[in-house]
Formats: C-alpha cells, structure tokens, sequence
C-alpha cells in the first residue's frame, strides 16, 4: 500500500515537471512571436508546431512528454497542446480570445501581462526565445 501511494506520487512529480517544462516552452515560443510579429493573438494550432517545439525542448529533460512530443498521432500531440494551453489559461498567461465554432473552427488565445512578465524575465535572464 505505501509503495503505491509513493508510485503514484512520483508518477505526478514527473509529470508535473514536464508540464512545467513544456509551459516553459510554450511561453518561449509565445514571447518569440509577440517579439517577431508583434501579435498577441496565438491560435494554438499554428503556434505550437511539433518541430517548432521539439527544437525548444532539445535537451531538455522530460519523461512522458516527450513520448508525446514525438508522437506520431496528431491526436495525442494534440490532446498534449490542449492540456498545456489550459493549464496557461488556469495560469492567467493567457486568455481565450474566441471560442471554436462551427463557422470559425479555430480557437484563439490572447496574451495577458503575466506574460509580459515571464518574456522580461526571459530576457532578464538571458535566455532567448
């Protein structure tokens, strides 16, 4: 019983921390385009690209997700992309602009001034995105 509880716990710790990355990365990515093209719009489909994310996330550590990340099923790569977008929405890194509808399938997301301040710390920091 304690092994499982413990199984369990460092199954959420490693998850957990993939998700921390990959919102790391996606905010990256986020803070490029705001920087490049001035827009502050994302529509998340277009934005997180799956080769344009695995070169954010090169050598970085991750355990499932990056079993996501290369997945060869669009379905999976996305249901990942949905998860973190969420988990940036619940954040208040981003807002959801417009929903998908029937006319305008594509959902948009705006950035909010949380991200402002994570594309300064970036920069503070030295990192490039």
């Amino acid at each position: 019983m304690v092994h499982e509880t413990v199984d369990q716990d460092i199954k959420r710790i490693l998850i957990d921390r993939d998700i921390t990355t990959l919102k790391q990365a996606f905010c990256r990515v986020m803070c490029a385009e705001i920087r490049n093209s001035g827009t502050r719009v994302f529509i998340p489909d277009k934005l997180f690209l799956q080769n344009r994310l695995q070169s954010h996330l090169s050598g970085k550590e991750l355990q499932l997700g990056r079993q996501l990340l290369e997945s060869e099923d669009y379905n999976v790569y996305n249901r990942m992309i949905n998860l973190v977008v969420r988990e940036l929405v619940n954040d208040g890194t981003i807002t959801r602009q417009q929903e998908s509808t029937a006319d305008n399938p594509e959902e948009k997301y705006e950035a909010t001034e949380n991200l402002d301040g994570i594309c300064k710390d970036f920069t503070d920091s030295g990192l490039s995105f």
